[in-house]
């Protein structure tokens, strides 16, 4: 049996379909006032890989990408493929962007504060209520025992923490920060390791508590 060939119409309209992905993500970006660039920026996502996507060259995007997309854009992943996507006024984000700096930069207080949209690469979307000093950091690979590789800790160094929350420190003499569990036992505040042996030790004046782990997540 010979095989059923498509008509020039059935072809042209196979060429014609509507990408509502890519419609949908135009359109939040009209909205938003930002370019594909920016957007790519702050949602930690490689700008080649939302090139493709907005031209279309991508027609079947990685779940993981959709998620950072629909969750900057504070709507769901299932509406940015259809048609007529709901428009209401979450889609507006309420987060800001925050820079993604290193395990050293981060002992600077003042670092923050030099650090501009126009020459810094690396950012991430957090929530608005975090203060002016958030920052993120990415997971070293001697945490990847606990947190799998590409996780990005959301630090605000304002929030007081709490038993159990993580924290980053900066030992005496060293430059460069590391990530502590924080244990309160009465008086004491006991820093404890994150590695296998989970050493423990008293916190003193001398080791400085830079900020207090608010939110961690997976980079995309």
């Amino acid at each position: 049996m010979s095989p059923v060939k498509k008509t020039k119409s059935e072809k042209s309209a196979k060429k014609t379909k509507p990408n509502f992905l890519v419609e949908n993500l135009n359109k939040l970006l009209e909205i938003q006032n930002i370019s594909e660039c920016e957007l790519a920026r702050r949602v930690n996502v490689p700008q080649q890989t939302l090139h493709k996507i907005f031209s279309g060259k991508t027609a079947d995007p990685r779940i993981s990408t959709l998620k950072a997309l629909a969750d900057y854009f504070e709507v769901g992943v299932g509406d940015l493929c259809i048609e007529n996507m709901p428009i209401h006024a979450g889609t507006a984000p309420k987060g800001k962007a925050v820079p993604i700096i290193s395990w050293t930069e981060c002992t600077d207080p003042n670092f923050i504060d030099a650090i501009e949209t126009t020459h810094w690469e690396q950012w991430a979307v957090v929530d608005s209520k975090f203060s002016a000093k958030t920052y993120a950091l990415s997971s070293k690979p001697a945490l990847e025992n606990k947190f799998p590789k590409g996780t990005l800790f959301i630090i605000d160094p304002a929030v007081s923490p709490s038993d159990g929350d993580l924290v980053v420190v900066q030992y005496p003499e060293t430059g460069e920060a590391t990530l502590r569990e924080l244990s309160i036992d009465g008086p004491n505040q006991i820093l404890i390791s994150l590695n296998q042996q989970a050493q423990q030790e008293v916190l003193n004046k001398k080791i400085k508590i830079l900020g207090a782990v608010v939110q961690s997540r997976f980079s995309y």
